[in-house]
């Protein structure tokens, strides 16, 4: 492996394993989007995180994109994302929701 091939795959590994840790002390950690995003990823102590999307358009094709169409697109993207945080995250335990019941 090249050296930067070599340094990016311990730090993603290091990185798994730190998020996997965190979880499993009840953290929400909600994964970027991008390598971009690592910079703001979401970690949060009490439940879950809120990841706000982007939607990038090539500059050379940007004139010729409609704004309601990345408007559209921008607001599909945070749906997913949404969606997909949901899923990934674990549910809550069943004293954690009775308790929040109450």
């Amino acid at each position: 492996m090249a050296g930067s091939e070599d340094a990016i795959r311990k730090a993603a590994q290091a990185l798994k394993k730190a998020i996997d840790d965190g979880r499993k002390e009840g953290k929400s950690v909600a994964w970027p989007l991008s390598p971009d995003g690592l910079d703001n990823i979401a970690v949060s102590d009490t439940g879950g995180v809120k990841v706000v999307t982007t939607v990038q358009v090539d500059p050379t094709v940007a004139a010729n994109v409609d704004p309601a169409a990345l408007s559209k697109a921008s607001d599909d993207a945070q749906a997913a994302a949404e969606r997909a945080i949901a899923k990934a995250e674990p549910a809550p335990a069943a004293d954690e929701a009775k308790a929040s019941k109450k």
